[in-house]
């Protein structure tokens, strides 16, 4: 039996025109395209697996991802074959060879995600896919004010939907370490660095600071939203197409 090298990428997408990451019967998605290009190249069944399953919509510019393959192609030509077996709107940035027992998703120590929002009320045609019209302008010093808020390690269960499989039971407790928020030619963007993420956490902690933003919610009720850990009370999921994973940290 020929044995197995562990191996380590990063891919960038556009995730337009799929239904997310994770592989899904009779759908189009990131992960089940880049595993019929791994078949192809090794000419047998390859599974791959990410750190991070975004949603449909979602884009990456730093995904992480792993799979187990023989040890017969020249590491550096891995993102080449790759690339030439992919729709061009999945791209392998780089290919390196890990440890065995290395797993991108629970070997990750922090995760960054950005969130773009255009404000005011006249969107773009161009970037309609790439980041969410928000049709009311904001006040980005309140934002700034309320995103300290989601700072630290809290129980984020209220920011936070439940997946199919899951029973609520789940540990909702997360670190954000830092929120940055930049603005240029009235788009916003907001980078979440954390431990980790619960299901559409960052864009409901985003649906809540656009809030806040807008004054359809005060800093003290997002405190009682944390004391209380009322989903309802917190912001709405804003769409995914805002949505970025830059970074997985190891």
């Amino acid at each position: 039996m020929t044995e197995l090298s562990n191996y380590h990428i990063i891919i960038e997408y556009d995730g337009t025109n799929y239904s997310g990451w994770q592989i899904q019967n009779d759908k189009k998605t990131i992960q089940g395209e880049i595993q019929i290009a791994l078949n192809k190249i090794y000419q047998q069944k390859v599974n791959c697996t990410g750190a991070g399953r975004t949603d449909a919509g979602v884009h990456a510019l730093g995904q992480s991802a792993s799979f187990q393959a023989p040890d017969n192609i020249a590491i550096e030509k891995i993102p080449l074959a790759l690339n030439a077996n992919l729709p061009n709107d999945i791209v392998i940035k780089n290919c390196t060879k890990v440890n065995a027992d290395f797993h991108p998703r629970y070997n990750a120590l922090t995760k960054r995600y950005d969130y773009k929002v255009l404000s005011g009320h006249i969107g773009s045609a161009l970037e309609r896919n790439k980041l969410y019209h928000y049709r009311v302008k904001l006040d980005i010093n309140l934002v700034k004010e309320a995103s300290l808020k989601f700072i630290g390690e809290k129980d984020f269960g209220a920011f936070s939907c439940l997946r199919g499989s899951e029973t609520g039971d789940e540990n909702t407790i997360r670190t954000i370490y830092s929120i940055n928020i930049t603005e240029n030619n009235q788009i916003l963007n907001i980078s979440i660095k954390g431990s980790g993420f619960l299901y559409k956490m960052v864009r409901m902690i985003v649906g809540t600071l656009l809030q806040a933003g807008s004054q359809k919610i005060s800093l003290n009720e997002i405190d009682q939203i944390f004391e209380t850990s009322n989903r309802q009370a917190a912001g709405p999921a804003v769409p995914g197409h805002g949505l970025y994973l830059i970074e997985v940290g190891y």
